[in-house]
C-alpha cells in the first residue's frame, strides 16, 4: 500500500546540535532522517533523490529559506515545505505561503508538534499519489474502451451512445455474450459529462442469490449472522455516477421488483436498516438473454 512506503525528511538548518536532535527524535522505519546546513548542501540533496519533505528554517547562513522554495519544487512538485522560524511574523508567513509552503511552525517548538506537520504532510502525499492512480486508471480505461470498426452497424452503436451519453434515463444493453455490452456501458459513461464519476460494474449472475441485496443496497450491524459491521452497498459506493448491472436477467424477480422502486424513487434502505438513504446513480443494464421472449 502507499503508506507504507519509506518517506524522507530533509532537515535544513544551520544549527547542527537542532538537526540531529529532530533526526534523533523522528527517524524510524517508516521514516528515513537526512539533514543539510546549508543552501548549496540542500538544493544539491534535492537534486539528486527524492524528498519527500523538507523542514527548511527561515534564515540561512547564505539566503533567507524562503527563496530556496522554487528550486525544491522544481526537482519534485510535491516535496511538501515545512518552514520553521525564530522570527515568526504575518509577513514571513505570507512570504513561506507564497513561496510553496505546505506549513509553518514557530521556534521554539514542541518535538511532538513537528511530528503531527510531519504526519500531515505524509497523509497529504499519500492522498495526491492515490489521485494519480486513480486519474491514471481512469485515462487508461477510457483510452481502451474504444469501438473499432467502420461498419454501418458500428456507426449507428456509436451515434446510439452518443444519445444516452447525453441524458440520466436508465439503459438496457442487449445482445449476445462476447457481443461488446460491457465496452458500450463504459463509453456511455465515459463520453458523459462527468467521466471522472466513479463507474461500478457488478455480474448479477456471479453473485449468489442470498448475497445479491447487500451486495446492491448494503446493510446494517446484525442485519443477519455474520454482519458485525454496517456495509455501503454498490448503489451507495457508485454515488454521483454509473452502476452497470450485468446479466440482469439472471436477478431474481423479486429483487427486479424492488430495483424498479429504486429507479422510480432514487430512494434505497439497507438490509436491516430503518433510514431510507437518497442516491444519484445512472443505472445501466445489459443481459445476453431476450428478455421480451
Amino acid at each position: 500500500m502507499i503508506h507504507k512506503l519509506k518517506k524522507t525528511l530533509l532537515i535544513v538548518d544551520d544549527d547542527r546540535t537542532f538537526c540531529e536532535s529532530v533526526k534523533d527524535y523522528m527517524s524510524s522505519d517508516m521514516l528515513e532522517v537526512i539533514t543539510a546546513h546549508t543552501a548549496p548542501d540542500s538544493l544539491n540533496l534535492c537534486s539528486m533523490r527524492n524528498i519527500d519533505i523538507v523542514l527548511l528554517d527561515q534564515r540561512l547562513p547564505e539566503k533567507e529559506g524562503h527563496t530556496l522554495c522554487p528550486t525544491i519544487l522544481k526537482h519534485n512538485d510535491q516535496t511538501k515545505i515545512i518552514f520553521s522560524t525564530a522570527y515568526p511574523s504575518f509577513d514571513n508567513a505570507v512570504k513561506a505561503v507564497k513561496a510553496g509552503a505546505y506549513d509553518y511552525l514557530s521556534k521554539p517548538f514542541e518535538l511532538e508538534e513537528l511530528r503531527l506537520a510531519v504526519s500531515r504532510a505524509i497523509r497529504t502525499l499519500d492522498l495526491e499519489k492515490t489521485e494519480q492512480l486513480h486519474r491514471y486508471k481512469n485515462d487508461r480505461i477510457i483510452e481502451e474502451t474504444i469501438l473499432i470498426g467502420g461498419r454501418k452497424g458500428l456507426s449507428e452503436v456509436q451515434r446510439l451512445i452518443d444519445v444516452a451519453a447525453t441524458v440520466d434515463a436508465p439503459v438496457l444493453i442487449t445482445g449476445g455474450t462476447g457481443t461488446g455490452k460491457n465496452v458500450v456501458a463504459r463509453l456511455i459513461h465515459y463520453t458523459g459529462a462527468d467521466s471522472k464519476a466513479p463507474f461500478i460494474s457488478i455480474n448479477c449472475s456471479a453473485i449468489p442469490e442470498n448475497l445479491i441485496e447487500t451486495e446492491l443496497f448494503g446493510h446494517e450491524k446484525g442485519a443477519f449472522t455474520g454482519a458485525v459491521d454496517a456495509r455501503k452497498g454498490i448503489f451507495e459506493m457508485a454515488e454521483g455516477g454509473t452502476l452497470l448491472l450485468d446479466e440482469i436477467g439472471e436477478m431474481p424477480l423479486h429483487l427486479q421488483a424492488k430495483l424498479l422502486g429504486v429507479l422510480d424513487d432514487k430512494k434505497i434502505k439497507r438490509l436491516g436498516g430503518e433510514s431510507i438513504r437518497r442516491i444519484n446513480v445512472r443505472i445501466i443494464a445489459a443481459t445476453s438473454i431476450n428478455m421480451e421472449r
